[in-house]
């Protein structure tokens, strides 16, 4: 392949990916911090439908318009969700219902204002949307609670809160709204006060007890007569934490007194949904200390049971979510959930309904059926297929190898998979068949009624050639002038550089400010590819590596994912520029790219050229270790892109 391009830098880099990439979306309700982030994977692949036929779990007609931070309640057969971020991640004004009896969803009046994570309850035959925040900047909430009119489709403005909050945990009792903790004036900060609001006299009254502590994005909900404070997060001094604290209390008057529970068998969680069906508390989703770090929102569900004081688990739900509606009740022992947050910056307009009455069980569900291998001749090479447990109930499972495929072994044959749990089937497949394709499966057996049986497909190809080759590293940085982190984020691009000569390379993408010089529209590209959240981030090679959320790193993990890639991975492509000549008159540089395929290749294959610049002298501002800021000139910036050819996508 010959191509022709200015001569506008001195690198040239060519670069190769791999399939499609999808953009990731912007959150502006609360924006990234610069500091260099951990936040929980992008989302797995929804479920077959057909494995969640006999769950406790269901789904029905999905949301209008994809949702999350909004509120919902429930009055008269039917499910009203109020406000909250759109998928788009931005502010969304609009409000629909739900109706059982036809499935089916109608727009009703919209709120005047942006109001996202409110409160919203059902008393009498009026629905309460109160606190709730509208702007970060500067940070609002509301304090006028809103009563809005099924009946008239309209709505009034009533007393205002005390202290207005967002992300509180409400529940009613006895005619009036309790609203527990909530955020205050930035996400930062939180309440232990209990307010009540009386619609029957439009009045606040302050409790004089407490919560068990501040905090917002807690679940609270009410069983019987006894409330449950449940997980959240709390900040001290600006850092928030949060843990499986559980409490439960007693309502005396305007006052509860509250007593420690077990833990909350799901871990430290927070931006998780609760709800009830009259006798018992359940708690949907959220993430928890675990999944923060190292998966994706949590779809584990429990159940707690004041008259045993005990914790069971609940099937999974099939939609992982935090930051979605409180479980909404329909009074015969549904709880509803609608839309919600399915990873760092994308939102689902799912709506999924757990059956308090259902019995539930083992549920499997395969992530893969299928595996293709590929061998020199004389190896071996492991695999394995992951089996998860979304059920309520042990999964047992056995697998076996179909005859005649002597190459392919299993190395555990049998297991037990606990509730919500996962685990991996290693298999070892062998060249000694010979070179060619041979097919082979595996039948794996387990309880769950809806996959008794289930085969999977197993492919080997067996060549006489090196089937991959050694894997290089493109280190991608997001940096900016305006950065004062950024200079340690350049310091270890060049340390790695330095350190892995010829295996890593480096592109820095100039953004996160309009009035950044070295910006290009490539940088918008690459940062919605990557999901980058924060300044400093970067990408190694575009993989999304076991313990971070998306591509995109804090500057602490690229070293360790580096070496993953140059010690563990391996390229089925090899990339080779085999001649490169620049003609100083015409300020062209023609370049020859040849690529070489070790093994059969089927996903879309792409090349890009990106052009870099050393040496680009700009301010450069700087946060010392010994704090305060500085403008640091002369700053020379390297590997800075200026051009990608022939376009981002190759």
């Amino acid at each position: 392949m010959k191509s022709l391009l200015p001569a506008l830098a001195l690198l040239l880099v060519v670069c190769l990916f791999c399939g499609a990439q999808l953009p990731a979306q912007r959150h502006d309700a609360a924006p990234a911090d610069i500091l260099p982030q951990r936040l929980q994977h992008a989302p797995p692949a929804s479920l077959d439908p057909t494995a969640v036929t006999l769950s406790q779990w269901s789904g029905v007609a999905s949301l209008p318009g994809a949702k999350c931070y909004h509120g919902a309640a429930w009055y008269d057969g039917g499910m009203y969700v109020f406000g909250g971020l759109g998928g788009n991640l931005r502010f969304d004004k609009s409000c629909v219902k739900y109706d059982a009896s036809t499935d089916s969803w109608t727009p009703i009046a919209a709120l005047a204002e942006n109001r996202a994570l409110p409160v919203v309850e059902t008393v009498a035959d009026k629905i309460y949307i109160i606190g709730g925040y509208s702007s970060t900047n500067p940070f609002t909430v509301h304090s006028p609670v809103l009563e809005y009119d099924p009946a008239t489709d309209s709505y009034t403005e009533k007393a205002s809160m005390f202290m207005p909050v967002f992300g509180a945990g409400s529940f009613v009792y006895g005619g009036r709204i309790w609203v527990l903790g909530g955020g205050t004036s930035a996400f930062a900060t939180s309440s232990n006060a209990i307010q009540i609001y009386d619609p029957a006299t439009d009045s606040w009254t302050f409790s004089t007890s407490l919560t068990p502590y501040a905090s917002w994005a807690t679940g609270v909900t009410l069983a019987g007569d006894v409330p449950l404070y449940v997980g959240g997060v709390r900040y001290v001094s600006g850092r928030g934490t949060f843990g499986a604290w559980a409490y439960k209390g007693s309502i005396s008057g305007n006052d509860i007194t509250w007593e420690e529970i077990a833990d909350y068998p799901g871990m430290s969680t927070m931006r998780h949904a609760a709800g009830s069906d009259g006798s018992k508390a359940y708690f949907v989703g959220g993430y928890n200390s675990a999944s923060m770090d190292n998966g994706p929102p949590t779809g584990k569900s429990y159940c707690y049971d004041p008259a045993t004081d005990a914790w069971s688990i609940k099937d999974v739900k099939p939609t992982p979510v935090y930051f979605a509606c409180q479980l909404v009740s329909d009074g015969n022992g549904k709880l509803y959930m609608s839309g919600g947050n399915n990873g760092p910056q994308t939102v689902t307009d799912a709506v999924e309904v757990l059956d308090t009455q259902a019995a539930g069980g083992p549920l499997a569900v395969f992530e893969q059926t299928a595996c293709v291998e590929w061998l020199k001749n004389g190896g071996t090479t492991a695999t394995r297929i992951t089996l998860r447990n979304d059920g309520s109930a042990p999964l047992v499972w056995s697998a076996a190898v179909s005859a005649g495929a002597a190459w392919l072994t299993v190395n555990v044959a049998s297991g037990a998979i606990e509730p919500g749990e996962a685990a991996d089937i290693p298999m070892l497949l062998g060249s000694a068949v010979g070179i060619g394709m041979h097919q082979g499966s595996v039948t794996v057996t387990t309880n769950d009624p809806l996959s008794a049986s289930v085969v999977l497909d197993v492919t080997l190809h067996v060549q006489a050639e090196d089937v991959d080759t050694d894997m290089n590293v493109l280190l991608e940085e997001g940096t900016g002038t305006w950065c004062g982190f950024c200079p340690y984020g350049a310091d270890s691009v060049k340390a790695m550089v330095h350190d892995y000569p010829g295996r890593v390379i480096a592109i820095a993408y100039h953004g996160g400010s309009t009035t950044e010089p070295m910006h290009t529209p490539h940088t918008d590209f690459w940062t919605d590819v990557v999901g980058l959240t924060g300044w400093p981030n970067g990408s190694v090679n575009r993989i999304v590596f076991d313990g971070e959320s998306r591509a995109a790193m804090s500057r602490n993990a690229w070293r360790a994912s580096i070496l993953e890639v140059l010690h563990t991975r391996r390229s089925p492509i090899s990339i080779d520029v085999s001649a490169k000549s620049y003609d100083p008159v015409s300020k062209q540089v023609e370049i020859t790219v040849e690529v070489f395929f070790h093994r059969g290749f089927e996903q879309p294959l792409r090349l890009n050229v990106a052009q870099l610049q050393d040496q680009m002298n700009y301010t450069q501002s700087f946060y010392p270790a010994s704090g305060g800021t500085q403008k640091l000139f002369p700053y020379y910036h390297d590997h800075v892109l200026r051009q990608v050819i022939p376009g981002d996508a190759g």
